[in-house]
Protein backbone atom coordinates (compact mmCIF):
# COMPACT_ATOMS: atom_id res chain seq x y z
CA UNK A 1 0.00 0.00 0.00
CA UNK A 2 1.60 3.45 -0.64
CA UNK A 3 2.44 5.30 2.29
CA UNK A 4 2.73 9.71 2.70
CA UNK A 5 6.09 10.66 2.71
CA UNK A 6 8.43 13.42 2.99
CA UNK A 7 9.80 15.24 0.04
CA UNK A 8 12.91 16.83 1.58
CA UNK A 9 15.38 14.37 -0.09
CA UNK A 10 15.74 11.62 -2.99
CA UNK A 11 14.74 10.52 -4.78
CA UNK A 12 11.02 12.05 -3.34
CA UNK A 13 12.86 15.44 -4.75
CA UNK A 14 13.71 13.81 -8.09
CA UNK A 15 9.57 13.86 -8.20
CA UNK A 16 7.19 16.41 -9.37
CA UNK A 17 3.25 16.56 -10.35
CA UNK A 18 2.33 17.47 -14.00
CA UNK A 19 -0.96 19.32 -14.71
CA UNK A 20 -1.61 18.86 -18.41
CA UNK A 21 -4.21 20.94 -20.17
CA UNK A 22 -5.45 19.64 -23.48
CA UNK A 23 -6.74 21.31 -26.55
CA UNK A 24 -10.18 19.85 -25.69
CA UNK A 25 -10.10 22.18 -22.51
CA UNK A 26 -9.63 19.19 -20.52
CA UNK A 27 -7.11 19.24 -17.29
CA UNK A 28 -5.65 16.02 -16.18
CA UNK A 29 -2.66 15.00 -13.59
CA UNK A 30 0.06 12.97 -13.39
CA UNK A 31 3.83 11.94 -12.63
CA UNK A 32 6.86 13.09 -13.84
CA UNK A 33 10.20 12.81 -12.65
CA UNK A 34 14.06 14.51 -13.29
CA UNK A 35 16.44 12.54 -15.66
CA UNK A 36 18.75 15.62 -16.21
CA UNK A 37 19.20 19.23 -14.73
CA UNK A 38 16.28 19.95 -16.98
CA UNK A 39 14.79 17.26 -18.81
CA UNK A 40 11.49 15.31 -17.38
CA UNK A 41 10.45 11.76 -18.41
CA UNK A 42 6.39 10.39 -17.60
CA UNK A 43 4.12 8.45 -20.00
CA UNK A 44 3.23 8.68 -23.25
CA UNK A 45 -0.37 9.39 -22.81
CA UNK A 46 0.42 12.66 -20.30
CA UNK A 47 1.49 14.13 -23.49
CA UNK A 48 -0.01 12.95 -26.26
CA UNK A 49 -4.09 12.16 -26.78
CA UNK A 50 -5.55 11.47 -30.17
CA UNK A 51 -9.19 12.12 -28.62
CA UNK A 52 -8.05 15.00 -26.58
CA UNK A 53 -6.37 16.87 -30.37
CA UNK A 54 -3.39 14.99 -30.24
CA UNK A 55 0.12 16.91 -27.98
CA UNK A 56 -1.57 18.57 -24.55
CA UNK A 57 -1.82 22.21 -25.39
CA UNK A 58 0.42 23.14 -21.80
CA UNK A 59 2.28 20.96 -19.62
CA UNK A 60 3.37 22.30 -16.00
CA UNK A 61 5.66 20.28 -14.07
CA UNK A 62 5.61 21.01 -10.51
CA UNK A 63 8.84 19.41 -8.46
CA UNK A 64 8.98 17.91 -4.99
CA UNK A 65 5.47 19.12 -4.47
CA UNK A 66 3.64 17.08 -1.54
CA UNK A 67 0.35 18.82 -0.44
CA UNK A 68 1.12 21.86 0.92
CA UNK A 69 5.13 21.76 1.10
CA UNK A 70 7.20 22.51 -2.00
CA UNK A 71 7.67 25.43 -4.43
CA UNK A 72 5.18 27.81 -5.20
CA UNK A 73 6.23 27.97 -8.70
CA UNK A 74 5.66 25.36 -11.21
CA UNK A 75 8.09 24.95 -15.02
CA UNK A 76 6.12 25.09 -18.12
CA UNK A 77 6.97 22.11 -20.19
CA UNK A 78 8.81 22.65 -23.61
CA UNK A 79 10.65 20.75 -26.84
CA UNK A 80 7.83 17.82 -25.96
CA UNK A 81 8.57 14.53 -27.09
CA UNK A 82 5.96 11.11 -27.01
CA UNK A 83 7.71 7.91 -28.61
CA UNK A 84 6.32 7.61 -32.19
CA UNK A 85 5.35 4.17 -31.88
CA UNK A 86 3.00 5.32 -29.24
CA UNK A 87 1.36 7.95 -31.30
CA UNK A 88 0.44 5.57 -34.17
CA UNK A 89 -1.10 3.32 -31.59
CA UNK A 90 1.81 1.08 -29.58
CA UNK A 91 0.89 0.68 -25.94
CA UNK A 92 3.89 -0.62 -25.27
CA UNK A 93 5.68 2.03 -26.07
CA UNK A 94 3.71 4.76 -23.43
CA UNK A 95 6.89 6.81 -22.73
CA UNK A 96 7.41 11.12 -23.31
CA UNK A 97 10.07 13.47 -22.25
CA UNK A 98 10.04 17.49 -22.17
CA UNK A 99 12.31 20.03 -20.53
CA UNK A 100 11.96 22.86 -18.54
CA UNK A 101 13.79 26.28 -18.62
CA UNK A 102 15.54 26.01 -15.84
CA UNK A 103 18.13 23.32 -14.77
CA UNK A 104 15.92 22.59 -11.62
CA UNK A 105 17.62 18.95 -11.17
CA UNK A 106 20.96 20.83 -10.23
CA UNK A 107 18.91 21.30 -6.66
CA UNK A 108 16.33 18.56 -6.44
CA UNK A 109 18.57 15.95 -7.74
CA UNK A 110 18.06 13.75 -10.53
CA UNK A 111 17.49 9.78 -11.17
CA UNK A 112 19.61 8.01 -13.03
CA UNK A 113 18.92 4.40 -14.95
CA UNK A 114 19.68 1.25 -16.00
CA UNK A 115 18.05 -1.06 -18.81
CA UNK A 116 17.50 -4.46 -17.58
CA UNK A 117 15.24 -5.96 -14.74
CA UNK A 118 14.38 -9.44 -13.71
CA UNK A 119 11.18 -10.91 -12.49
CA UNK A 120 11.26 -11.04 -8.56
CA UNK A 121 13.29 -8.16 -8.15
CA UNK A 122 11.79 -5.63 -5.64
CA UNK A 123 10.70 -2.48 -7.08
CA UNK A 124 9.42 0.95 -5.63
CA UNK A 125 7.38 3.79 -7.11
CA UNK A 126 6.80 7.85 -6.07
CA UNK A 127 3.99 9.80 -7.77
CA UNK A 128 0.62 11.43 -6.67
CA UNK A 129 -2.57 8.93 -6.72
CA UNK A 130 -6.20 10.93 -7.04
CA UNK A 131 -7.48 8.74 -4.41
CA UNK A 132 -5.27 10.34 -1.91
CA UNK A 133 -5.69 14.28 -0.57
CA UNK A 134 -4.66 16.62 -3.56
CA UNK A 135 -1.32 16.95 -4.72
CA UNK A 136 -0.20 14.66 -1.88
CA UNK A 137 3.03 12.66 -2.79
CA UNK A 138 2.93 8.94 -1.85
CA UNK A 139 5.31 6.39 -2.10
CA UNK A 140 4.64 2.25 -3.02
CA UNK A 141 6.62 -0.97 -2.90
CA UNK A 142 6.09 -4.13 -5.08
CA UNK A 143 8.02 -6.71 -7.73
CA UNK A 144 8.56 -7.03 -10.85
CA UNK A 145 6.86 -9.83 -12.33
CA UNK A 146 6.53 -11.10 -15.72
CA UNK A 147 8.34 -9.57 -18.76
CA UNK A 148 7.96 -8.39 -21.65
CA UNK A 149 9.80 -6.79 -24.93
CA UNK A 150 9.11 -3.32 -23.89
CA UNK A 151 7.26 -3.26 -20.84
CA UNK A 152 6.73 -5.26 -17.24
CA UNK A 153 4.21 -6.33 -15.06
CA UNK A 154 4.41 -5.48 -11.24
CA UNK A 155 2.68 -5.40 -7.79
CA UNK A 156 2.60 -1.37 -7.10
CA UNK A 157 -0.78 -0.45 -5.97
CA UNK A 158 -0.78 2.03 -7.77
CA UNK A 159 -3.95 4.50 -8.92
CA UNK A 160 -5.01 7.07 -11.99
CA UNK A 161 -2.44 10.47 -10.83
CA UNK A 162 0.53 8.20 -10.80
CA UNK A 163 0.94 8.08 -14.71
CA UNK A 164 4.26 8.27 -15.53
CA UNK A 165 5.84 7.40 -11.95
CA UNK A 166 9.46 6.25 -11.97
CA UNK A 167 9.78 2.74 -11.04
CA UNK A 168 13.48 1.93 -9.55
CA UNK A 169 14.98 -0.59 -7.81
CA UNK A 170 15.85 0.62 -4.09
CA UNK A 171 19.01 -0.79 -3.25
CA UNK A 172 20.38 1.67 -5.89
CA UNK A 173 17.59 4.26 -6.63
CA UNK A 174 18.01 3.53 -10.52
CA UNK A 175 14.61 3.65 -12.98
CA UNK A 176 14.11 0.53 -14.72
CA UNK A 177 10.76 1.56 -15.80
CA UNK A 178 7.85 4.05 -16.34
CA UNK A 179 4.79 3.28 -14.86
CA UNK A 180 1.92 3.79 -17.86
CA UNK A 181 -1.35 2.38 -16.03
CA UNK A 182 -3.26 -0.75 -15.62
CA UNK A 183 -3.59 -3.39 -18.50
CA UNK A 184 -6.61 -4.16 -19.43
CA UNK A 185 -5.93 -7.03 -21.53
CA UNK A 186 -2.99 -8.80 -19.23
CA UNK A 187 -5.15 -7.93 -15.45
CA UNK A 188 -1.96 -5.98 -13.96
CA UNK A 189 -0.41 -2.72 -13.69
CA UNK A 190 2.42 -2.06 -16.29
CA UNK A 191 5.39 0.21 -16.87
CA UNK A 192 7.42 0.73 -19.85
CA UNK A 193 11.03 -0.85 -19.93
CA UNK A 194 13.90 1.92 -20.22
CA UNK A 195 15.79 -0.14 -22.88
CA UNK A 196 16.46 0.74 -26.49
CA UNK A 197 15.23 3.45 -27.71
CA UNK A 198 13.86 5.05 -24.71
CA UNK A 199 16.99 4.27 -22.96
CA UNK A 200 18.93 6.50 -26.10
CA UNK A 201 16.33 8.79 -25.48
CA UNK A 202 17.58 9.79 -21.90
CA UNK A 203 21.01 9.39 -22.83
CA UNK A 204 21.12 12.25 -25.84
CA UNK A 205 18.58 14.67 -23.57
CA UNK A 206 20.76 14.87 -20.97
CA UNK A 207 23.97 15.41 -22.65
CA UNK A 208 22.39 17.50 -25.51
Amino acid sequence: MPTELSNSMMPFRGVGLLEVTWNSGDVSRGTGWLFGPNDIATAGHMVYNSKRGGYASKIVFYPALNGAIGPANGYIATNVYASVDYMLGDVNNDYAVFEVGSNIGNNFGYFGWATSISPGIRIQSIGYPEDKPQFEMWHCYGVCQTLYQHSFLHTLDTVSGQSGSPVYTPTDTKVRGIHNGFNRELINNEATLIQGELANLLYNRRNN
